[in-house]
């Protein structure tokens, strides 16, 4: 008698694991964790608007300067990953200048780890606080010498690469003799009320490989100094300054320029004018390294002033755009922190300009439906000036009927269903059919966790979209 084989049920596939932080190698961990710290303390110049784009703690008429720390709060650490992650962690320092002389001889090993180094001048504070038993004005100016902490122990800080640096009046001489001991340095923030102690020192001499440079100061004639000789290497420049007032830009040696006028104008517009004039003239024989240019500004629009011999601020962003189109080097435009946006059809043509970003001042977002509605109207003849246009980024505007951070979800495939319930955007895009525009994204406020991407592969394509949380 023969017994027949029953068949089993095939066995159902193990659905694969999600792949976990410890299943990857630990020279990638190391990584990730480097790039959250970076995160955590990278400059957020476009979620700045309370007129000033730098995110640190110093107020010059309020408050002493504090150096932002990392809080270990927000790095629970797996007790495996502890040992390989405090070697990254170590590499990050915030203090105050009078701690420095903590760093001697005996921690050097220490301090020679150091690649991040926030540093904030804290002799205001000892001045007060010996204001407090003695206000005698020349015991107080000598107290406030006397007590200035040298700052050669940055000279044992040999491997920082980001030193941003924070003073509550000049910068001492000390400081800047000091930065020419740090040759790894590549990203530096100075932010400082006074003068340069210095007055002979230049950042082409003292950082020779510096990339990048931010700039808080209150008074030009540091800033002249300063932009005498910049390091060739600096590719990009921050600056936070009531422009123009004689300061000259550096046109022709920084390709990355980003200005911040504070509360987003220009205190002498004609002056500026006249610069951009030159600038921009075609018979300026200086070559232009400008490629990317970022301006927080509080008007965009087309309107002028009626009065004769009379010029308005919100006349130098028409204005400069009119003079820019004969350059073929800037590729990039960046507009912040508006909250006047008009603008109708004009003859103006920047055939150069491939990307094109606006950022709304977020407290535009409670205005009224009709406002948001007038500078929606504006975007489309404003972006008809740029021909070449690839990208666009761009918040608020009102662009969206569904607001907030929790918008719905856009299944895939689904973008079509999507923009029949957004009838702005739906036409947004129509008028970006005919277009090179490849990428648009966009925000409700700038500060938002949301962003929706929305692309296509080549102008001849239909748009697709997808909600990102950022």
């Amino acid at each position: 008698m023969s017994s027949e084989t029953v068949p089993l049920d095939p066995v159902p596939p193990v659905p694969p694991r999600r792949t976990q932080l410890l299943d990857l190698p630990e020279e990638l961990i190391l990584r990730i964790f480097e790039t959250v710290c970076d995160e955590l303390l990278a400059e957020r110049i476009h979620g700045q608007y309370e007129n000033n784009p730098f995110p640190s703690r110093l107020l010059f008429e309020d408050c002493c300067p504090r150096p932002r720390q990392l809080s270990r709060q927000h790095f629970p650490i797996n007790s495996c990953l502890h040992t390989s992650l405090q070697g990254v962690w170590d590499r990050y320092l915030a203090l105050q200048a009078s701690e420095g002389r903590t760093f001697d001889d005996p921690l050097s090993t220490l301090s020679s780890r150091i690649r991040f180094l926030d540093l904030a001048n804290d002799e205001e504070f000892h001045v007060l606080r010996y204001r407090g038993a003695n206000e005698d004005a020349d015991s107080y100016a000598k107290h406030a010498e006397q007590t200035r902490p040298p700052f050669t122990f940055l000279r044992s800080f040999s491997g920082i690469v980001t030193l941003r640096a924070t003073f509550s009046e000049g910068v001492p001489r000390t400081f800047t003799a000091a930065l020419r001991h740090l040759p790894l340095l590549q990203d530096l923030t100075l932010q400082f009320a006074h003068e340069l102690d210095d007055a002979l020192i230049t950042l082409g001499e003292a950082t020779p490989g510096l990339h990048r440079l931010a700039i808080s100061a209150y008074l030009s004639k540091p800033l002249r100094q300063l932009f005498t000789n910049l390091p060739s290497t600096l590719k990009e420049l921050h600056i936070y300054y009531t422009y123009p007032h004689s300061i000259p830009i550096p046109w022709y040696s920084v390709p990355r320029l980003h200005l911040y006028p504070p509360k987003g104008y220009f205190r002498d517009p004609w002056y500026f004018i006249q610069e951009l004039k030159r600038v921009f003239s075609t018979q300026n024989q200086h070559r232009l390294a400008v490629n990317d240019l970022t301006i927080q500004v509080d008007s965009i629009s087309l309107s002028k002033c009626d009065e004769p011999n009379e010029l308005f601020y919100e006349e130098v962003i028409p204005t400069m755009l009119e003079l820019m189109q004969p350059s073929t080097s800037i590729k990039h435009l960046r507009f912040f922190s508006f909250i006047d946006f008009r603008w109708w059809a004009n003859d103006i043509r920047m055939g150069s300009v491939e990307s094109v970003t606006l950022y709304e001042h977020p407290s535009s977002v409670s205005d009224s439906p009709d406002l948001k509605q007038g500078r929606l109207t504006s975007l489309q003849p404003f972006l008809s000036m740029f021909p070449s246009l690839r990208s666009l980024r761009f918040s608020g505007l009102g662009l969206l009927a569904v607001g907030g951070d929790a918008p719905p979800p856009i299944a895939p495939d689904s973008f079509s269903v999507f923009i029949q319930h957004e009838p702005r955007l739906a036409s947004l895009l129509a008028s970006l059919r005919d277009t090179r525009v490849e990428e648009v994204r966009y925000r409700t406020t700038v500060k938002s966790d949301r962003e929706l991407r929305i692309r296509r592969a080549r102008p001849t394509e239909e748009f697709e979209g997808e909600w990102w949380n950022m």
